[in-house]
């Protein structure tokens, strides 16, 4: 049965579409045997709802391709990222970082890192403060 009665499932990469299809997977995600297996599910719905490389089209100026994906687990404290671009999901552990006044600015670079691949907790590197770019409000 589909979203909505008999209807089937939306297949456009409309963002409306693309969320019918995300809610309906969710719905219907099996309860997971484990936390591995739950991230997995979560991911495989948001793989499913990406946007995928292609041309743009300059009469549907919203659509747009989906660079990354992040789930965020705030039981645990862990943040997962996987790059449209990379074959490899990453992923840090947020008690093993040092948020502390003293801490220092750190970084994860995956631009010029982009085949890191699980925990990367450990991975950080010192890294400068941008500066904050102000509009002109005159």
């Amino acid at each position: 049965k589909g979203f909505g009665g008999a209807k089937p499932l939306p297949g456009t990469t409309d963002a409306a579409d693309r969320f019918v299809r995300g809610a309906y997977y969710l719905k219907n995600l099996p309860e997971p045997a484990d936390y591995r297996e739950c991230i997995a599910s979560v991911i495989s719905v948001i793989r499913n709802t990406s946007a995928p490389f292609g041309e743009a089209d300059p009469s549907r100026p919203y659509v747009s391709v989906t660079r990354w994906r992040t789930v965020a687990d705030v039981t645990n404290r862990v943040y997962y990222y996987e790059s449209s671009t990379s074959p490899n999901l990453v992923w840090v552990k947020l008690d093993k970082l040092d948020f502390g006044p003293d801490a220092g600015i750190q970084k994860l670079d995956l631009k010029r890192s982009p085949d890191r691949i699980g925990d990367c907790s450990a991975q950080f590197t010192p890294a400068k403060a941008f500066s904050v770019v102000l509009p002109d409000l005159k």
